[in-house]
């Protein structure tokens, strides 16, 4: 009678019981795609779990030791599914000559994974002095309105988190006399595309500014908002600046909690 297959995908840590599973399975040259059916995960899960938990057998002189990044001169077996030895008709060494030998181990990854685990709980390396006075300068920071530092650079563009950091995540930040002369170029008779085109803009960005700029001749997003928007984005700001300030003192707490 065939075992049930868990209903949906797992998102957690994987358990010592599935990672027993995984090793199993690899034993007997299942693909990635049965092991993550059998689990009720997605393949990439098992993929990156096999991947960083594999260790070497041989030669004995690195035994235990975590596979080396660089395996390109070893097995093809090991350069891609199952990347390591499991399965394989030479498992025990018998006619193979390649090395270094890598096998997934259940019992290793687990350790890994749990001491990983206590690390993440361990708080902060911080003596009870020295954690006061970063906390206070927090403090001081979100009193303030600080968030990030920002520098400007050539052409007006201020960037966040560093020079070559552009993207979703880390977004450009411009002055307000850039986006003031952006405009006067369109209003001017330049097309938008050029404009886009030759400042590296997204045709929204260009467009809020002639937006707002043409309405009430200030850039500024606060200056172009109603009173009740201006009260929402306050009441957000307050409640992100209390979510900081409870996970702060979640960090001191940790450190308190060992003295």
């Amino acid at each position: 009678m065939s075992r049930p297959k868990p209903s949906g995908r797992s998102y957690g840590r994987l358990t010592r019981h599935e990672r027993n599973t995984v090793e199993r399975m690899l034993d007997r040259n299942r693909s990635a795609r049965e092991i993550a059916a059998e689990l009720g995960r997605s393949p990439s899960t098992v993929t990156r779990e096999v991947a960083a938990h594999r260790y070497v057998t041989a030669p004995r002189s690195r035994y235990g030791e975590p596979a080396p990044a660089d395996l390109s001169g070893a097995c093809p077996r090991l350069s891609a599914w199952p990347r390591c030895c499991n399965g394989c008709s030479h498992r025990r060494g018998y006619g193979c000559s390649r090395r270094p030998r890598v096998f997934y181990s259940a019992r290793r990854a687990q350790e890994a994974a749990d001491a990983e685990l206590s690390a993440s709980r361990s708080g902060i390396d911080e003596t009870e002095e020295g954690a006061a006075a970063k906390l206070a300068a927090i403090r001081d920071g979100l009193a303030r309105g600080l968030a990030t530092l920002m520098w400007t650079v050539p052409g007006g563009a201020r960037e966040t988190g560093g020079p070559y950091m552009r993207g979703p995540r880390h977004p450009r930040h411009f002055t307000d006399e850039f986006k003031r002369q952006i405009v006067d170029l369109y209003n001017a008779g330049k097309p938008k595309r050029e404009i886009m085109d030759e400042y590296d803009l997204g045709k929204s960005t260009v467009e809020r500014w002639i937006k707002s700029i043409n309405a009430t001749g200030s850039p500024r997003a606060a200056d172009n908002r109603t009173p009740e928007q201006n009260r929402i984005l306050e009441l957000e700001r307050e409640n992100r600046r209390l979510r900081m300030e409870v996970d702060v003192l979640k960090q001191a707490a940790l450190i308190y909690a060992r003295k």
